[in-house]
């Protein structure tokens, strides 16, 4: 009986105490506690380079650099706009919002810069050469026991026009 006390306590106090999602308990039939933690793990996803990826890639740097050229447009017309209104508005508030008008104007052009850097590299891509075009976060689930270098390795993803042909863990 005082078994069954100490470990419905245990379970209490793990339930409370691993709320928050991040932690999974499980109770077996022999009445033991299995603790397990989900964590999150880098994962590459790489391309096989096909024409036809060479030409969607193309498109879609273009497509963003354009993008960013009318938000680079609109905020150089909000500048003219400010500084045409200077002399109504106190000149604090109005450098203010040059300054931050600016930075952000840098940023979207380092992006485009960068974009326009990697539009210019498609040519120079091989057809069955991987690309890279992200990384992204993937949960992983440890326990006691396992290797911790092994599951937190990166992961990879290869896609091939589209499809999953490979995960390799």
């Amino acid at each position: 009986m005082l078994w069954l006390l100490v470990i419905s306590y245990l379970f209490s106090y793990l339930s409370r105490r691993f709320s928050d999602g991040e932690c999974q308990k499980d109770v077996d039939y022999i009445g033991e506690i299995d603790m397990s933690l989900i964590i999150k793990r880098p994962v590459i996803l790489k391309t096989i380079v096909t024409e036809e990826f060479k030409e969607q890639l193309t498109k879609n740097l273009s497509n963003t650099i354009k993008q960013i050229d009318i938000r680079i447009d609109q905020m150089n017309f909000r500048e003219k706009k400010i500084i045409a209104n200077d002399r109504q508005q106190i000149r604090q508030e109005t450098a203010l919002m040059r300054e931050k008008l600016r930075q952000e104007k840098i940023r979207q052009e380092q992006i485009r810069d960068e974009l326009q850097r990697k539009l210019d590299e498609i040519p120079s891509l091989e057809v069955g050469s991987e690309f890279i075009s992200g990384t992204y976060d993937a949960p992983v689930k440890i326990e006691v026991g396992d290797n911790i270098m092994e599951k937190l390795s990166q992961a990879e993803i290869i896609i091939k026009d589209g499809v999953i042909i490979n995960i390799i863990q």
